[in-house]
């Protein structure tokens, strides 16, 4: 009696069991491990984001950003302007990422202000990632009503940034900090996220100086770029758009300009102290884009505009260097 093909027996070399078939399809997958994540954005498209950083987004202290607006009460006058801190911190980390790439390109780094930058690969690494963690954790303190509610809430002399300190180096954070090699030292992040302005008593090199310029600098500040944007996107007004793709492209980190009384003679190694960043000159139309911005409607800016204004009017003198 002949066997129907159905139950005849399998030889033996020929037999695949589930789990071969299972890796064998695993060994040919094109499915590539993603070393970073994007996150859509009106603003810059995409935001990219390593795990690391997903970390501190994934923090209680900045997930608490979802719920704070960015323009404090003005959507009642402007519908639109319902963005919050969250994703303007997403979107300073994205601008804090772009200008030091540009700037730390070693053909934009002229001889004098490599005195001032870490020479090593792996510091340069190091203070990228502490740039784009502060660049994040540079609102986390913000109140309800943003601005509008600190004389209210908080006492006399105490803002924002002093809650932003405590956050960095709070209990909250140390396991996020402590999960990250290299592992940022909170102090260093306090230090780029506030400035020397807000963090008197910390002790500023050159270099950290020029990095928390990069975040909260009073004119190509990171954190002043995309709340223009993103505030003018929302709110549906033209004010606050300007090429702010050329203005980074153009960025440099700039030594002192020579000193005519002294014969125009070229900045020394111990003037490399006295950089700052700045564009050159191929920039400069874009950095004068800025000063129409300074006279938009009433509550779309912080107050600090006036601040803005002054420092503008200095840009073409202090901070534009050659092409």
């Amino acid at each position: 009696m002949s066997l129907s093909l159905a139950s005849r027996p399998v030889p033996a070399h020929t037999r695949v069991g589930r789990r071969s078939l299972v890796q064998r399809q695993h060994a040919y997958s094109c499915c590539v491990p993603k070393e970073f994540n994007e996150i859509r954005d009106p603003v810059h498209v995409f935001v990219e984001a390593d795990p690391d950083e997903l970390a501190v987004v994934n923090s209680r202290p900045f997930q608490r950003l979802r719920h704070i607006h960015q323009l404090a009460l003005t959507y009642m006058i402007y519908p639109g302007g319902t963005h919050r801190r969250f994703e303007h911190s997403l979107g300073v980390m994205q601008l804090a990422g772009r200008i030091y790439d540009i700037v730390m390109r070693d053909e934009n780094l002229s001889d004098v202000v490599r005195e001032v930058v870490p020479a090593s690969k792996r510091k340069r690494e190091y203070w990228r990632s502490v740039l784009r963690m502060a660049a994040l954790c540079h609102d986390i303190g913000h109140l309800p009503f943003s601005h509008a509610a600190e004389k209210e809430l908080l006492p006399k002399d105490f803002g924002h940034e002093q809650i932003t300190r405590a956050l960095i180096e709070s209990e909250l954070m140390k396991p996020v900090w402590d999960g990250m090699r290299p592992r940022p030292e909170p102090e260093d992040v306090v230090k780029l996220a506030l400035g020397p302005k807000e963090a008197k008593d910390l002790t500023f090199n050159t270099w950290e100086a020029i990095l928390a310029e990069m975040i909260v600098g009073d004119v190509f500040g990171a954190d002043r770029i995309d709340y223009l944007l993103r505030d003018s996107l929302h709110t549906g007004v033209a004010y606050g758009r300007f090429d702010h793709h050329r203005l980074i492209q153009t960025m440099r980190i700039l030594p002192p300009a020579p000193d005519p009384a002294g014969g125009g003679a070229a900045p020394t190694g111990e003037e490399a102290a006295r950089s700052t960043l700045g564009v050159v000159r191929g920039g400069l139309e874009s950095a004068e884009g800025l000063r129409p911005l300074l006279h938009v409607q009433p509550g779309l800016l912080p107050p600090d505009t006036a601040h803005l204004r002054h420092a503008l009017e200095r840009v073409p003198a202090a901070v534009v260097g050659r092409a």
